[in-house]
């Protein structure tokens, strides 16, 4: 699997379903969910990997960190279209 270019705000947009500027652990899971199927005790990992404050919610300078730290490679110009699928699987 390899992650299609994905701009970072644009990633975190699509994940801050509420538009608040900032994840809570409910509008994460319902945007995750939406996107892909990872296990509840994923889920919990990642949001415990993001939540650098430990005060569960997560802005979007901890999401563009914990990307760089990551090496997910994104793209700096703003999408055309909607992304539908974050992830190719390779055969």
């Amino acid at each position: 699997m390899k992650a299609k270019n994905i701009n970072t705000h644009e990633a975190f947009r699509l994940l801050d379903t509420s538009n608040t500027g900032l994840l809570s652990f409910g509008v994460f899971c319902h945007s995750i969910d939406s996107l892909s199927t990872l296990s509840q005790f994923i889920k919990e990992k990642l949001f415990a990997r993001l939540d650098t404050m430990s005060i569960g919610l997560v802005s979007f300078d901890q999401f563009q960190d914990l990307l760089k730290k990551s090496n997910v490679k994104l793209r700096d110009a703003e999408f055309e279209n909607k992304i539908q699928d974050s992830f190719e699987w390779e055969q």
